[in-house]
């Protein structure tokens, strides 16, 4: 059995254990994941390729202060990034521009798009 099945279960604990509202779970598996040098980690919810603890705190600090359309965007990127067997890339990238632009358009409280070049 590869390693896919078991972060697989971890995502399943976290998304279903209505009993760990303070994340000790997540903290506990970033433990154990730093321990064993795994090059994944527990960030909002997802197992995501990232071994900097600067990485993981800036998106789950920029995820949980974000809301709306810009969280979505967020969250979305997040899920595209940490597809162990084919990650999206590209359309994460996509994502977390549309979390900036969401958040731009709240910003000047108005629609706003990028001018093509």
């Amino acid at each position: 059995m590869g390693a896919s099945p078991f972060y697989n279960f971890i995502e399943f604990v976290v998304e279903n254990n209505p009993y760990d509202n303070d994340g000790a779970f997540a903290q506990a598996c970033n433990s154990a994941l730093t321990k064993e040098m795994s090059a994944y980690r527990l960030v909002d919810g997802k197992i995501t390729r990232i071994t900097e603890e600067e990485q993981i705190s800036e998106i789950e600090e920029a995820i949980n202060i974000a809301n709306g359309p810009v969280r979505t965007h967020l969250r979305r990127a997040l899920e595209l990034m940490s597809d162990r067997k084919t990650p999206d890339y590209r359309n994460s990238i996509k994502e977390s521009i549309s979390s900036v632009e969401s958040l731009v358009q709240d910003v000047l409280g108005q629609k706003w798009t990028c001018p093509h070049f």
